[in-house]
């Protein structure tokens, strides 16, 4: 599932109190130096609390430093038999939060040198078949496609769905000339946050560069 690649040094209290011949279990938590496909998001406080309903947690969470730092996560959580949760929570990034933690899911594929993202998102399904939803706003990326050794610049909206990430309309790009630019169309999906691919689609270019290969790299193209 998705937590066999996050990692975190943890401590806290979780408590069991009985009210009216009524157990509830309540817990205060903090995951420091939380990583995910070892990129280093930061410290966590996390706060749970059962509610009325068998097996049912409510998650508010904080992240206090590290590129997430002021990003809420509320929500519940759901015990289930099958060694799994079922999750329903809630975020908002923050304004100017850096584009870089994208990093652990675009790794081979796109590397961020610049640019920051923000937007609301929900978690949803099961930790082994993960969903979410959302809506992201890109302000002043500078992304590298490794594939084509090009670097681009554009600024757009891009929402999340169960399948993927996807542009919500044409997206104005540039090349690293800041003048040839292009319209892109984005598609990013995966299953389950896992079996990454890209489609990026350019229309209306005119003297837009969307090759940048040394001659060592011509067989990944032409063939040896």
């Amino acid at each position: 599932g998705v937590l066999d690649s996050v990692d975190f040094r943890g401590n806290g209290d979780v408590k069991i109190c009985a009210v009216l011949k009524n157990p509830k279990l309540l817990g205060d938590l903090s995951l420091n130096k939380l990583k995910y496909n070892g990129f280093l998001y930061g410290d966590m406080d996390v706060a749970l609390k059962e509610t009325e309903k068998i097996g049912h947690l409510q998650m508010n969470s904080l992240f206090r430093s590290g590129p997430l730092k002021g990003l809420a996560i509320n929500g519940g959580l759901q015990l289930t038999q099958a060694d799994n949760l079922e999750m329903d929570l809630y975020g908002e990034l923050p304004r100017k939060t850096s584009l870089k933690i994208l990093d652990p899911f675009l790794k081979g594929i796109l590397d961020f040198r610049d640019g920051t993202v923000r937007g609301n998102f929900h978690v949803f399904g099961t930790t082994d078949e993960p969903k979410a939803e959302g809506l992201l706003s890109v302000e002043q990326a500078r992304v590298k496609v490794n594939y084509l050794a090009t670097e681009y610049t554009f600024a757009g909206n891009i929402k999340i769905t169960e399948k993927g990430l996807f542009s919500v309309r044409s997206i104005k790009v540039f090349d690293d000339s800041k003048k040839s630019f292009a319209w892109m169309k984005l598609a990013f999906t995966y299953k389950n946050f896992s079996y990454f691919s890209l489609d990026v689609q350019f229309d209306s270019l005119k003297n837009f560069k969307v090759l940048q290969t040394t001659e060592k790299e011509n067989s990944l193209f032409y063939g040896t």
